[in-house]
């Protein structure tokens, strides 16, 4: 009989990254940096993996950051598996400036950018 493997959820919270008395943060160099700082790329070679985003109330997250952090991601894994591995718990403002970003990377790519 064959065990059903549970996913592993990690959770990373951008209240650790965005400094006290910030609205926000921005940047694609940060977005570069704190994936690199998250190891994102290892976390998405596993199978079974959920990474859950929580963004605090009222703070908001940049384009440039946006798509600093998650340009590989789009790019690697396509929509649908980013999809099914990121899940964000973030304000409405935040998850529409999520949805953006993707649309903006698949977009750029689709048109021979470089992202």
């Amino acid at each position: 009989m064959s065990e059903i493997m549970e996913p592993q959820i990690t959770e990373k919270n951008f209240a650790d990254i965005i400094p006290e008395g910030n609205d926000g943060i921005s940047g694609r160099d940060k977005g570069e940096q704190l994936r690199e700082r998250w190891s994102l790329d290892d976390l998405e070679k596993q199978d079974d993996v959920i990474i859950i985003m929580s963004v605090p109330d009222k703070k908001t997250l940049g384009q440039s950051f946006i798509q600093g952090l998650f340009s590989k991601s789009v790019l690697g894994l396509g929509e649908q598996r980013f999809n099914e591995i990121y899940k964000f718990i973030a304000s409405p403002i935040v998850l529409q400036s999520i949805e953006n970003a993707k649309k903006s990377i698949l977009a750029r790519s689709r048109q021979g950018a470089i992202i």
